[in-house]
């Protein structure tokens, strides 16, 4: 349409099936441009040919060149819940854009398809188009080896920023007659039943003649225009009734929840009504709106305007009361409860729900993101900073929170970020999760990024230390915290640490820092007085010795002094005292090793160890047999392990955002499962039994139940 297509690699795409099948081809041979968007009005068709597209090729196709990896509509979605959903899709942890491009920079190819881009963020967020264009696909496009597929119409911002990525992308515009061929398409139109209806004036649109089928054939003058009203015309009194009842839902919903809004009409009313409907482009007719556009257009024009305090009253009265009469959370429709939320955040009264931890877990996740985001516009209502914290804690584990089943899950990931900073809510939500573990406390450095978490040592020892560096890499701090309540500490001193990325950091029973470069190298910072340090020695003496890297290492007090665990890249385990050498080492992963700790278990040393292969493994120091307890398909980024009160508590992390705590020695070893929603830095399980779980922004304290 002008905007620089490809115009070889556009001939292969007509027709929806062998369209979306051309399209994957070309991607997969090097042939399309990246990206492409598909354009056309409203019912054109858009949605559909995606919709075919990414079922007939799922990521799972045993044909490579037919693979779409993720897809996601973007229909009331906004940048923060687009970026949760696609990472969560790509198997991937990322709270904002710059994470998941990240995340990304791994040379795998990726299709990515994304539909309803126009829709994005409803009347909550109207720029949500654009900014997810400009914010998330336009840098999405420009990396070389994904290749985006995008529904957006032409002539809007979002258009113009995704041009603006890549203007030799291609446009495969729907409402071009090229593309449609009107021998087929008049055939097509014949079987749909109904009202006769004239091929040519509905041509080349699939939904404008959807809609004529269910009305008196109109005139020709403005055929989008007079078919919408044509048909808004033949409606009874009450379907109309039921139609402005769908269209202030502003989000599709199913027959059922479509019913019980108010002006509805009740189910009997709803299942006439959708008769008269264009069928859902995912031909499974299991949720409903208004469409084409021009048919929204049209009930918005005729009805009152929305008095979003009157709607909210009436929602509210559909949700179901407990005895005491207050809304029973736990038996209301998710959906029913979003549109609560859009209609008060819409009349200004966004703190009564937003601050009440319940409707937020219980809401349908996509609108609580909308209508926090509506509340940070300049142009919204403030009614003071009670939502903060909410806010802010949402922000955190809004990917886990988004994709979550269930209200319990959801509970389970929003709890932690408001323990210490709104105890009555957090206390509220542990108890709604139903989990076998609560947060006791979370901590978030006032600037910079969490990169390790470490047990403190020597002078250091009762406390939890942490590494903060900036966000260029260029300077650094030793932090420490109280682990009982997540303070900072007011015993010991920040150190200040040197430029760089670390495999690890350690700190010996002397309180001297020992930071090992990735190249395998060891740095020391010696505490006041003590200038040598034994843990250094011993790591660069190692490091002589072998050709492979170091990668990780922990130390740990044993009974003849300190030991060291040690992992390279080869995917080699070992330990060795500080006073003694070497004592044994085991070949363990497939690829380099990501984490190790050392802990004692009844008395013997216990080493645990993760990987890249998605592999952790138990080795008792005093057998020959190592023991594989866990093995996932995502690199391991964490372990930590201590002989507890309760039993040896061992922690892992992988790089998808599980955290899986198990307590050996129980009747049932059964693990548990956290999702955070944030990537998982590095892991401490303390003396005490704490777990404490550093995030790139945040450190969280744990215990079982």
């Amino acid at each position: 349409d002008g905007e620089g297509a490809d115009q070889a690699a556009l001939e292969q795409l007509r027709g929806v099936a062998g369209g979306g099948h051309a399209l994957l081809v070309d991607v997969q041979r090097g042939l399309a441009p990246v990206p492409c968007r598909i354009a056309g009005s409203s019912g054109s068709g858009r949605t559909h040919l995606l919709t075919w597209l990414t079922a007939a090729c799922p990521p799972a196709s045993p044909h490579p060149d037919r693979q779409v990896h993720a897809a996601l509509s973007a229909d009331g979605l906004t940048v923060r819940s687009a970026t949760w959903l696609l990472a969560a899709r790509l198997g991937l942890v990322a709270g904002t854009p710059q994470e998941l491009l990240e995340a990304l920079q791994d040379g795998r190819p990726r299709t990515i398809v994304v539909t309803d881009l126009d829709r994005a963020g409803g009347d909550l967020v109207p720029d949500a188009p654009e900014r997810i264009a400009d914010g998330l696909l336009a840098p999405l496009a420009r990396i070389p080896w994904i290749r985006l597929v995008v529904e957006c119409a032409s002539g809007t911002s979002a258009a113009a920023a995704l041009h603006a990525a890549d203007p030799r992308a291609a446009v495969l515009d729907l409402d071009d007659p090229r593309w449609t061929e009107r021998t087929r398409f008049a055939a097509w139109c014949a079987g749909l039943g109904g009202t006769p209806v004239d091929a040519d004036l509905v041509y080349p649109s699939p939904g404008l003649a959807h809609l004529a089928v269910r009305i008196a054939a109109p005139g020709r003058s403005d055929q989008a225009t007079t078919i919408a009203e044509a048909w808004w015309l033949a409606l009874p009194e009450n379907e109309r009734s039921a139609m402005v009842a769908l269209a202030d839902a502003g989000r599709p919903v199913t027959l059922a929840t479509w019913a019980a809004l108010p002006g509805a009409g009740g189910i009997d009313t709803v299942h006439r009504a959708v008769a008269r409907l264009v069928p859902p482009a995912d031909g499974l007719h299991a949720l409903w709106r208004l469409g084409p556009q021009q048919v929204a257009d049209l009930v918005t024009t005729v009805r009152p305007p929305a008095d979003h305090a009157a709607l909210a009253r009436a929602v509210a009265a559909t949700v179901p009361l407990l005895g005491n009469g207050r809304p029973d959370l736990a038996q209301a429709d998710p959906v029913v409860l979003g549109i609560l939320l859009r209609h008060i955040v819409l009349a200004g009264f966004a703190d009564q729900l937003l601050t009440n931890p319940l409707v937020l877990v219980h809401a349908d996740p996509a609108t609580v993101t909308a209508a926090f985001e509506h509340t940070q516009t300049p142009d919204a209502s403030t009614e003071g900073d009670g939502r903060a914290p909410f806010a802010e804690a949402w922000g955190l584990a809004g990917q886990a929170c988004t994709t979550a089943p269930t209200p319990a899950d959801r509970a389970a990931a929003l709890h932690p970020y408001l323990a210490g900073h709104h105890q009555p809510a957090a206390d509220a939500l542990a108890t709604t999760s139903g989990r076998r573990w609560r947060a006791l406390w979370s901590h978030r450095p006032d600037s910079g990024h969490i990169r390790h978490l470490l047990p403190g040592r020597g002078p250091y020892r009762g406390h939890i230390a942490y590494s903060e560096h900036s966000s260029a890499g260029t300077t650094g701090y030793l932090r420490f915290l109280d682990p009982q309540t997540g303070a900072a500490s007011t015993q010991a001193d920040p150190l200040r640490l040197p430029e760089g990325h670390h495999a690890a950091l350690l700190i010996g029973d002397d309180g001297a820092l020992v930071l090992l470069d990735r190249n395998g190298s060891a740095t020391t910072l010696p505490p006041a007085g003590a200038p040598d340090s034994r843990l250094s020695e011993v790591l660069d003496g190692i490091t002589r010795r072998t050709a492979d890297a170091l990668t990780a290492a922990a130390v740990a007090q044993g009974t003849a002094g300190q030991v060291l665990a040690l992992g390279d890249d080869a995917g080699d385990v070992s330990y060795i005292r500080t006073e003694g050498g070497l004592r044994s080492h085991k070949s363990l992963h497939r690829g380099p090793v990501t984490a190790v700790d050392l802990t004692t278990d009844k008395g013997e040393l216990l080493q645990i160890s993760g990987g890249t292969d998605g592999t952790v493994w138990h080795w008792p120091h005093s057998g020959p047999d190592a023991v594989c307890v866990d093995a996932r398909p995502h690199p391991v980024t964490a372990v930590s392990a201590d002989d507890t009160p309760s039993g040896l508590l061992t922690a892992a992390a992988w790089s998808d955002g599980l955290v899986r705590i198990r307590l050996h020695g129980r009747v049932t070893a059964d693990p548990v499962d956290l999702r955070l929603g944030r990537p998982v830095c590095d892991l401490v399980v303390t003396p005490g039994g704490q777990v404490c779980i550093a995030l790139p922004d945040s450190i969280l304290a744990v215990e079982l139940t």
